[in-house]
């Protein structure tokens, strides 16, 4: 055990911050990514200073739309089995932590059932902005069109189908806000009773 920790630390201060060695992607100054990921299209990836990516990753830019782009921020903290599909355009701000097994994707097939199979009618891509200072649990799915705002908090499990404003907090599937954080008072309150107090 002391050997892996050695080995890993050895990894993350060399190799892992060697953008030929991650696939080509863009690498920020002290950012790494783990081992063992699987990364496609590196070169339209950038991952800013001070970031870094746990074991596992599986960070995907398919073409088949035109040019895509994955943007992760500065002293952004990713966790293990970190799932990006992106076709479009995903964009991940500064000072984030995303938890193991959350997957983020742009992308989705068509289902409109005039027009054949589903497996026929190709992909449709709407981009994805996730702002500051955003805290995602574990095992989240963010779906494409969605926009979740600065400093929200997005529950374990939770599955977003639709954008969250700023300073928000939301849980289950698909994901509500339950809570908003109010400055003045410096607490979060609930959704009903902040509707109740205006």
């Amino acid at each position: 055990m002391i050997y892996y920790g050695f080995w890993k630390k050895v990894y993350r201060r060399t190799l892992g911050r060697l953008s030929w060695f991650c696939g080509g992607v863009k690498m920020g100054k002290k950012s790494y990514i783990d081992p063992h990921g699987d990364i496609l299209n590196g070169k339209f990836i950038s991952l800013g200073d001070l970031s870094h990516i746990n074991d596992h990753c599986w960070l995907q830019c398919y073409t088949a739309l035109g040019r895509p782009s994955l943007i992760i921020g500065k002293n952004t903290i990713i966790g293990r089995n970190f799932t990006a599909l992106c076709c479009k355009s995903i964009i991940i701000g500064d000072n984030c932590m995303i938890a193991s097994f959350v997957m983020i994707s742009d992308v989705n097939h068509s289902i409109d059932l005039c027009k054949g199979s589903y497996i026929s009618q190709g992909l449709v891509a709407k981009e994805v902005i996730i702002g500051n200072n955003v805290w995602i649990g574990q095992n989240s799915i963010i779906l494409s069109g969605v926009s979740i705002g600065d400093n929200c908090v997005i529950g374990a499990g939770a599955v977003v189908t639709k954008s969250i404003p700023p300073n928000s907090l939301a849980v289950g599937n698909p994901a509500k806000v339950i809570k908003e954080y109010d400055f003045f008072k410096q607490k979060w309150i609930s959704v009903k009773e902040n509707n109740y107090d205006k």
